[in-house]
């Protein structure tokens, strides 16, 4: 029986755990990342099993907790008051997506080469960290930078289609949940880079500076080869597992 859907006995204790967790977080502060946790988190629990009225549900208590967290510290606060104040009142933009656009626009079609950003060189700052696209759309365009979006969407789809072709629960979240944070993230961070969302510090997978970034972002594909390997040695008949009861949301 599947209690996710059930929301006092089952999809209760998920959502006290997720909150905990991304309240701990927010303490530090790192408002983004508890909300990156958050999301990603009820995207997952969705896709177990639990029903949409209780997602929406769930997702008001969250944006309390997010709104109260975010308007607390002072960081946070002021990247979101400016972020509106661009939006409806003509406000000044943050002066990092600021530079970041003036990296991107000077890029051009083609870019300027490997190496020889302009922006790169103290204007815009952490550009080799949180805004490591503009750099990119900067040396290799417009052309680069589209490149560099399909390649996570051709990763979306690979892992979708991996989750899907799983036989049991536990392969479909897992590969459905490496996936999803890992595309989720790129897409917040290029968001940010071109000012669609409010300033955050959250890293390009696979191309910001990092170490253990990039060593636990190769573990997570690991695991998800592992997963398609896996399913192509059932589909064969190379070994024989007991199949499981697939998710419903992500088989379907």
């Amino acid at each position: 029986t599947n209690l996710v859907d059930n929301y006092r006995h089952g999809f209760l204790y998920l959502f006290i755990w997720i909150m905990l967790f991304a309240g701990l977080i927010m303490l530090q502060p790192n408002i983004s990342s508890g909300i990156m946790l958050i999301t990603i988190s009820i995207i997952m629990v969705y896709v177990g099993g639990a029903r949409l009225k209780h997602i929406f549900v769930s997702m008001l208590a969250s944006a309390a907790l997010i709104g109260s967290a975010a308007m607390i510290f002072s960081h946070s606060r002021s990247r979101i008051v400016s972020f509106v104040e661009s939006l409806f009142s003509g406000g000044d933009l943050n002066f990092q997506v600021k530079q970041a656009l003036y990296s991107l626009g000077s890029g051009g079609l083609f870019g300027v080469g490997i190496g020889n950003s302009m922006q790169s060189n103290l204007f815009l700052p952490e550009a080799y960290g949180d805004f490591i696209f503009a750099i990119l759309g900067e040396e290799f365009g417009m052309i680069g930078s589209i490149a560099v979006l399909l390649a996570y969407l051709v990763f979306l789809g690979c892992g979708i289609l991996i989750a899907k072709k799983s036989r049991d629960a536990f392969g479909q979240l897992l590969a459905f949940g490496i996936t999803i944070s890992i595309v989720f993230y790129a897409f917040v961070n290029v968001a940010v880079t071109t000012g669609v969302f409010p300033t955050t510090g959250l890293p390009l997978p696979f191309i910001s500076y990092g170490g253990t970034s990039l060593i636990f972002l190769c573990i997570s594909v690991g695991i998800l080869i592992n997963i398609a390997f896996t399913n192509y040695m059932r589909q064969n008949g190379v070994v024989h597992v007991p199949d499981k009861k697939p998710v419903e949301g992500v088989s379907g």
